[in-house]
């Protein structure tokens, strides 16, 4: 796997819209090639587990099976908004990465699970697929995780093409 993903170990001049001052970004072939990368830099894989969404559309559960981690679903209510409860719930000494999908360009609030995960060294992961152009109010969509994934096919006119975006450090 190393020797796949060092193929792309390259760098391109990303656009200005897409810039982290404080980021590093890795573009991908797509969102879940991402997610794939993110679990080898995060050392995910056997005998970790993953907390994600369950209202997911499948694609970001895979890389993580790749892995050989162990996924978790938790609760996501009618209006798309993350169980926080639910998610704590199901937390284990085995959980190595809370999954936050923003669906449809909305933030999920996260500020306080954030502070929670890096008090106990799990990963942040945000799921940006939905939301390449959107900041929300607060400006913080992509940039309260340790880890944030985008999808380029699901906002613009391509037929692929991805990215990971990390915390510097």
């Amino acid at each position: 796997a190393k020797m796949f993903w060092g193929l792309f170990n390259f760098r391109l001049k990303l656009p200005t819209w897409f810039e982290f001052a404080d980021r590093q970004s890795i573009l991908t072939y797509q969102g879940r090639y991402a997610i794939g990368l993110m679990c080898e830099i995060f050392h995910i894989g056997a005998g970790d587990e993953v907390l994600v969404p369950a209202y997911n559309c499948g694609a970001e559960i895979e890389p993580f099976l790749w892995a050989g981690a162990k996924v978790v679903l938790y609760r996501v209510d009618r209006k798309a908004n993350i169980d926080l409860e639910d998610i704590f719930r199901r937390i284990t000494p085995a959980t190595r990465v809370v999954y936050i999908t923003h669906f449809f360009g909305w933030p999920q609030q996260i500020n306080g699970l954030a502070e929670w995960c890096q008090a106990r060294g799990i990963y942040l992961v945000e799921d940006c697929a939905l939301c390449l152009f959107s900041l929300g109010t607060d400006k913080t969509i992509g940039r309260m995780g340790d880890a944030a994934i985008y999808s380029f096919a699901k906002s613009l006119p391509v037929p692929d093409g991805g990215a990971l975006v990390l915390t510097r450090g």
